[in-house]
């Protein structure tokens, strides 16, 4: 969530730029049949670059490299359901609004809330 804040503080028009592709990639991934996953890390990636933190970038990097191999079936699960992706979509959407607005409190929250919906799913299973 701080990641978002810092984002939003820091980011630059390269780093919206990032932001926003990786939500297309994934709308376009999913309107096709694939699973968009690619992009969803390409999305945290991009927001981790955007708080010019090169240690936030190395822990997020590890994690996801950790995440992507230590819990690909629950993930595999997640990225299958069709309105997970949706929301994911509309998550990542407004996401990038609030880093592009500025707004930090917006920005937490809506982090937040995305990290809360994966999080429920993961428990779920």
């Amino acid at each position: 969530c701080n990641a978002a804040t810092l984002a939003a503080q820091r980011a630059e028009e390269s780093d919206l730029h990032f932001l926003a592709k990786s939500i297309e990639k994934m709308t376009a991934d999913v309107q096709s049949g694939r699973l968009g996953n690619e992009a969803d890390v390409s999305f945290h990636m991009a927001i981790a670059y955007a708080t010019k933190n090169p240690l936030h970038v190395f822990a997020i990097k590890n994690f996801h490299d950790y995440l992507f191999s230590g819990v690909k079936a629950n993930l595999a699960h997640f990225y299958g359901d069709p309105q997970n992706m949706q929301i994911t979509i509309e998550h990542h959407t407004e996401i990038y609004r609030s880093i592009k607005k500025r707004d930090l409190a917006l920005s937490f929250t809506s982090m937040k809330r995305h990290i809360e919906f994966v999080l429920s799913f993961v428990k779920q299973r």
